[in-house]
């Protein structure tokens, strides 16, 4: 199984900037990430090297009385995958930029039925809720997590 707060030790060298679409958040990736997918809820960047995903969505938070709601709601779709399995660092108490957060750490098959690992960094921050997600095959874990952890590290709320 993954070991997610790992993220927060290994060093990377990150190169882009990026600004979500709404403006409130920014971070860097590293160069050799590619977008894969982007619109205004969400944006999933490709690791090429590793062949790790890693995505930021946003959503409303306003129906979450705390983190704590928002996070049960997240982790009940999770639970529902093919082959769940929760990781040993999941529902760990964590921060983002400063800000409470989850860890969401479990494995499952994909939609293509490779099984994959995720860590879901989970922030509840002036009404909205912010996943910064991270998912890869357990055999790629090293070399994505050490592109990772410049993600996770630079992450700001603006």
């Amino acid at each position: 199984m993954m070991l997610l707060l790992g993220l927060i030790a290994a060093p990377v060298a990150a190169d882009q900037s990026y600004t979500c679409p709404d403006k409130s958040c920014a971070f860097t990736v590293p160069d050799s990430y590619t977008v894969a997918a982007n619109d205004a809820t969400q944006v999933i960047f490709q690791d090429p090297a590793s062949g790790g995903v890693f995505s930021v969505a946003g959503s409303d938070g306003s129906g979450f009385a705390s983190l704590d709601d928002a996070v049960n709601a997240i982790d009940a779709q999770n639970t529902g995958k093919d082959s769940y399995q929760a990781g040993p660092n999941n529902r760990t108490n964590t921060t983002l930029a400063g800000n409470a957060a989850t860890l969401l750490e479990y494995q499952a098959n994909n939609a293509n039925g490779l099984l994959v690992e995720t860590a879901n960094f989970v922030a509840l921050y002036q009404g909205k809720v912010y996943q910064l997600i991270f998912v890869t095959t357990p055999d790629q874990e090293a070399n994505f997590l050490a592109s990772a952890k410049g993600v996770f590290d630079s992450w700001q709320f603006t």
